[in-house]
Formats: C-alpha cells, structure tokens, sequence
C-alpha cells in the first residue's frame, strides 16, 4: 500500500499508525516508528524552508527583476501546521549589494492558527539605479503568542538588472560517500549571478547499461557561495569500470557545463571507487 502525505515532513523521529479499514470498522491497527533524515527529500528540501517544527515556508528563494518583463513584486506563503498560534515577523538583511535597504513586506508580522497558511509579499522600493545584481534575505521569524522566538530562517531574495554579471560554477573531483552511498561533487559559484543548481549524473559501463541520477532540484547556489551536488545510490552500482558524465545547467541560455570522468568500482575492498583524472567543459 501507498499514499501521499498531506503536508511536508521534516528531519525527525514519527510514529506513524497504518489502519485497516472496511465499510468504515477498523480491523487492524499497526504503530511503528518512523525517522526522516536530512537529505531524504531532496525535491521537498530545495522547496520548502523549514522556520521551525510543523512551521515552513514557500517558495525557498525569491528572484526580484528589473529587467523587461520582470517583476518587482513577489509572495511567499507562510504555513503553521504546529498545534499553537504563532507569530511572524519578517525583516531583510544584507547579503550582496544594497537590496536589503529597499527590500519591503507587505505585511511584515501576521499572526497564524493552526493549520493556518498566509501569503506576504516583498516589494521593491522606488530605486532603480542598481549596478549590479544585488542580493538580501527576509529574515522570518517565528514564535508563539506569549514567550521566545521557536525559529528563524533566512529566505535568499535576488534582484536582477541588466547588468551582464553571470553566475561561474568552479566543481572539485568527483568523491565517493559510502554511507549513506552516492556521489558528491563540492562546487562553487565565483561569479556575481545566482544559479539554479540542476544537475544529471549519468554512469555507463563497458557493455552501455548506465545509472542516471538527478541532483540540484533548483537550489540556488548564491554568488560567493559553495555547495554540493548530491547523487544518491540505492545501494553500489555492481563493480566495473564505468564512463561517468556530469551535466550541470548554468542558467538560461548558456551552455550546460560538463564533467566527465572515468571510475574503477571494486569488489568487497577498502576503496570502492578509484578515480581517473577528469575533464570540465564549460562550452
């Protein structure tokens, strides 16, 4: 049996009860404890920002515009599936450029019952006379009705002009992570311009079966900022030399860059993977 969760589920531990159920009577009832990890929801963590227990946020970044056609007014939704009424507040906070001196909310606090979701907006004061693509964060905070803060997060905002700054991707050797397996790569973004990271990971052996594997999701990796691309494994792929091919997505029109790399994968050793020097192409 399966069935779709309601809301999003975060990093913790859950006792999960699973009924059978006839013409409404209840034949068998089951608990078991059920953990989440950080990382097992790759699509929902790129998405959803987590303020505090049972209380998210959505979308995860905010991409303000100058540019033609752009827009200098976004929302993001604020949800309280928590038992207790809360507070939030929101404020920006500098990150790059002077964003955060014009960065305004509409409204900046709300209060939320639970099970309660609202929308604010951010809006861009009368300046226009950015040179360059500025950054900040709305900082959201939350807490109950009488006591302290139960969470903070901060919410990256972009403002694009038109100015011709682009994100640079700069990635590291590919490494292998045992437990929990997969392969990672360390990348950093040395450019002026956020990048949506997007990425596919591809593994062929000699006989052309292959893995294929999605990493990224659209989490934005900030000017100045490292990350890592993330591609899970199930269990390790069976031992061969393998033809590996990273294609990380630069942002619209511009050309995808892409990693290549050969890799041994052994049997029952100390070392599972070894490693061929690899090559970046970034047409």
């Amino acid at each position: 049996m399966e069935g779709e969760l309601p809301q999003a589920v975060f990093p913790g531990e859950y006792d999960m009860t699973v009924e059978l159920l006839y013409k409404g009577r209840v034949y068998e009832r089951t608990e078991f404890p059920v953990t989440i990890n950080s990382g097992d929801f790759p699509v929902q963590d790129a998405t959803i920002v987590r303020v505090a227990k049972d209380i998210g946020v959505t979308p995860s970044h905010v991409q303000l515009s100058l540019k033609r056609g752009g827009s200098r007014l976004e929302s993001i939704t604020i949800e309280n599936n928590s038992q207790q009424r809360v507070i939030a507040t929101l404020k920006a906070k500098p990150l790059l450029g002077e964003l955060s001196n014009w960065l305004n909310f509409r409204p900046d606090m709300l209060k939320l019952a639970p099970g309660q979701k609202r929308k604010v907006l951010l809006t861009l004061g009368n300046k226009r006379d950015f040179p360059d693509h500025s950054y900040a964060y709305a900082s959201v905070e939350v807490r109950p009705e009488v006591g302290q803060a139960i969470g903070t997060q901060d919410i990256p905002v972009c403002l694009l002009t038109d100015s011709e700054s682009a994100p640079e991707l700069k990635p590291s050797n590919l490494q292998w992570q045992p437990s929990p397996s997969g392969f990672l790569v360390p990348i950093e973004n040395v450019g002026r311009q956020h990048v949506p990271l997007q990425a596919r990971f591809t593994m062929k052996d000699e006989f052309g079966r292959g893995f294929v594997v999605d990493g990224g999701y659209g989490r934005w990796l900030l000017p100045g900022k490292a990350d890592q691309l993330w591609f899970p494994f199930v269990q390790v792929p069976p031992p061969g030399n393998y033809d590996v091919t990273i294609h990380v997505d630069q942002g619209a029109g511009r050309t995808p860059m892409e990693m290549k790399q050969t890799i041994k994968i052994q049997a029952a050793t100390d070392k599972r993977v070894s490693e061929q020097p690899q090559t970046t192409t970034t047409n």
